[in-house]
């Protein structure tokens, strides 16, 4: 069984001055094909956040903790999270 390897980058914008916050972008992979790929993120950020994930495969999500059903070796590499 082929199993997908996923990588998990953030990248934290805020226009704040001096705020600095903690960010922790995870995943529970790696994954066979077919599985759901589950991906996550925290923040210790107390305000209202907008969150941007990108991925190959042109990936796009907005929200905290995306899953993406029905996972193929194509869609391994990384995955990248903005919070703002």
């Amino acid at each position: 069984m082929k199993k997908i390897i996923l990588s998990i980058l953030f990248v934290f914008a805020f226009v704040f001055a001096k705020a600095q916050y903690t960010i922790t972008a995870t995943n529970a992979g790696p994954y066979n094909v077919g599985q759901t790929i589950s991906l996550a993120s925290t923040t210790t950020s107390t305000l209202s956040n907008t969150y941007a994930w990108t991925g190959p495969l042109s990936y796009t999500a907005a929200t905290q903790n995306p899953t993406i059903a029905n996972s193929t070796v194509a869609m391994a590499g990384n995955y990248i999270v903005t919070i703002t």
